[in-house]
């Protein structure tokens, strides 16, 4: 289980859970929203090569649970997620 914790605005935090459900080391995991999120779903990452380095894919299926605060805020944080994702695995690379 993850426990993830999102800013919205700068004034509201609100941490969820995320349950992996599936591992397979250096190649997929997937994950699935713990109860209580806004959305239900899942969603899967690999990791394959590319040019020396990794790439990451990304795919799965959201829907949202008639919070309709949720649905407004989530291309936001799509964005805003998978930004912070890059920095942080730049950051990992370099230490």
């Amino acid at each position: 289980t993850l426990n993830v914790t999102y800013k919205v605005f700068f004034i509201f935090h609100q941490t969820y859970q995320y349950k992996v459900t599936h591992f397979h080391q250096g190649k997929t995991f997937t994950y699935k929203p713990g109860e209580g999120h806004p959305f239900t779903g899942w969603a899967t990452v690999e990791v394959g090569e590319a040019d020396g380095g990794s790439v990451l894919r990304w795919y799965g299926e959201y829907r949202y649970q008639g919070r309709t605060f949720a649905a407004f805020y989530f291309p936001r944080f799509e964005k805003r997620f998978f930004k912070e994702l890059e920095e942080g695995i730049k950051r990992l690379e370099k230490s």
